[in-house]
């Protein structure tokens, strides 16, 4: 066993000094190359696994305008990713129409001061939480849903809770 291995023999030279026969020793060797191997091959590729994820989540997290579909699609997905929760399954429809009509009066507000790219956010964001909804209604998905972990209402009046959708 010679090569690219040999600091790692030489570091672990007990095995050789051991009571163990040279069929042994050479076993053990072999044996500690490969767990060696595997072990660098599983950190590489638990590293570029990492990258990939930091990778997805930049592209997830950064807001998007430019292009309106690709922008619902990443903010639908970033929403998922951040909001979404099984704890919450109780959400009516009456909560999506709260998020909804709250978002566009952000962007609504946003447009009057005159922050243009805070109001595009909005109506994108606002475009994301429909495509969210009609996954949902649609029984394609239901990942992302609305309201909070206290079980509070963002803006909804209690009265709304009982309305036809």
């Amino acid at each position: 066993m010679t090569g690219k291995h040999d600091d790692l023999i030489a570091r672990h030279i007990e095995l050789n000094m051991s009571n163990y026969g040279p069929g042994d020793v050479d076993t053990l060797n072999a044996w500690a190359i490969e767990a060696h191997d595997a072990i660098e091959t599983l950190r590489r590729e638990r590293d570029e696994a990492r990258a990939e994820v930091e990778r997805l989540s930049a592209i997830i997290n950064t807001p998007q305008a430019n292009d309106f579909l690709r922008a619902v699609s990443i903010e639908a997905e970033h929403q998922k990713q951040r909001w979404g929760s099984e704890h919450d399954a109780g959400k009516t429809n009456a909560d999506w129409n709260a998020l909804i009509g709250y978002l566009l009066a952000k962007a609504l507000t946003a447009m009057a001061i005159g922050n243009r790219e805070k109001s595009e956010h909005h109506v994108i964001t606002a475009a994301a939480v429909l495509k969210n909804w009609h996954a949902t209604v649609t029984g394609q998905n239901n990942e992302m849903r609305p309201g909070y972990a206290d079980g509070g209402h963002p803006g909804v009046i209690d009265t709304l809770e009982g309305s036809p959708t």
